[in-house]
């Protein structure tokens, strides 16, 4: 759906711009924490028992799971769930 009329397309491109190199990129790493938190929650809402390490598991498979087999993403899930830092 495209909601935006074409004057407030040129507005906001003009103000994105207008904005400094690291400006822009601190935008663009915002947005996608904000997106990463979005997806976090919906995962949780729909498994409320997992635990944080499952729910970045069940986060690398919404934006992974077509790259991998099965076999793969299991390997993968388990990883991360019983991954210890040193």
């Amino acid at each position: 759906m495209k909601d935006t009329t074409p004057e407030a397309e040129r507005l906001q491109r003009e103000i994105i711009h207008s904005k400094t190199d690291y400006a822009r990129a601190m935008m663009g790493i915002d947005m996608i924490e904000s997106t990463r938190k979005v997806v976090m929650n919906s995962i949780r809402e729909k498994k409320p028992d997992l635990s944080e390490r499952e729910v970045v598991a069940e986060l690398f498979v919404r934006y992974h799971g077509q790259e991998f087999s099965p076999k793969e993403i299991r390997v993968i899930k388990n990883g991360i769930i019983n991954f210890k830092q040193p």
